[in-house]
């Protein structure tokens, strides 16, 4: 492991874990928020971008504890977290095994030699990885001029591939213009990406809290989690704020 990255590693990791736990949210969502956090505590943030091993450590760390925490609503509640636990959620009913208590009363040799087999399983995965290190590393080694062409490619056959209209790909090409404008004006992509696909998930639970309160706000206040969840964003919200100040408002002779 380079030096200097097993605290994004860690970042990461549990960032990934939290994001699990939570339902329908997903590994992408989890990397986007690990690359966002590790950005704000790293000492070189204007490398952030542009192959930064921190920036990428934590990503894919918060990819990878995505998986593991979104067994905690698949296996407890019977809400996958993600495609991959919706996969395992639909294996486990057909074998007649119901996620609830008696998972882990009744069918406990099952469910802790599934939980056993993951341990193992990153057991192997380390090893693999840690041995085919220096050959996946190697990729980065292609040139960019063939790389841009090959990703734009792809781009422009999964827009179409959807509803197979070139409209979509016409689409695509018009946001990556746009995006390319707002990168150039010093706008965070990273923000904005994050913010299109957590803005229908946001708009579909405030949607049904409203109705589970009978159009009443106070339902996302008056309730303990609720308010523990207030104080967790209150608490996210003051490194950006400090920060802030440390630019915007610091003392010219500082």
């Amino acid at each position: 492991m380079p030096k200097g990255l097993g605290r994004f590693i860690g970042l990461g990791s549990g960032i990934g874990t939290l994001v699990g736990i939570l339902p329908g949210e997903g590994a992408t969502i989890a990397a986007f928020i690990s690359y966002n956090v590790a950005r704000q505590h790293s000492k070189n943030r204007k490398l952030f971008g542009k192959g930064n091993p921190e920036g990428i450590a934590a990503a894919e760390s918060g990819n990878n504890g995505c998986v593991g925490g979104s067994l905690v609503p698949t296996l407890t509640l019977g809400i996958p977290g993600n495609s991959v636990a919706a996969a395992l959620l639909g294996g486990l009913l057909i074998h007649g095994l119901i996620p609830g208590p008696e998972l882990f009363t009744k069918h406990g040799v099952i469910t802790y030699g599934f939980i056993l087999s993951m341990f193992l399983a990153n057991l192997i995965f380390l090893g693999i990885g840690l041995y085919f290190a220096p050959y996946f590393a190697r990729i980065s080694m292609i040139p960019i001029h063939f790389l841009i062409p090959a990703v734009c490619l792809f781009s422009a056959l999964g827009a179409y591939a959807i509803d197979g209209s070139l409209f979509d790909v016409y689409i695509t090409m018009g946001f990556a213009v746009f995006a390319l404008l707002l990168e150039k004006g010093g706008f965070s992509l990273g923000a904005l990406i994050l913010g299109l696909i957590l803005g229908p998930i946001a708009e579909t639970g405030f949607a049904q809290g409203l109705i589970i309160g009978h159009g009443s706000y106070s339902v996302f206040f008056e309730r303990g989690p609720c308010q523990i969840l207030w104080a967790v964003i209150l608490l996210l919200l003051v490194p950006p704020v400090l920060q802030l100040y440390r630019n915007h408002f610091r003392p010219k002779d500082a």
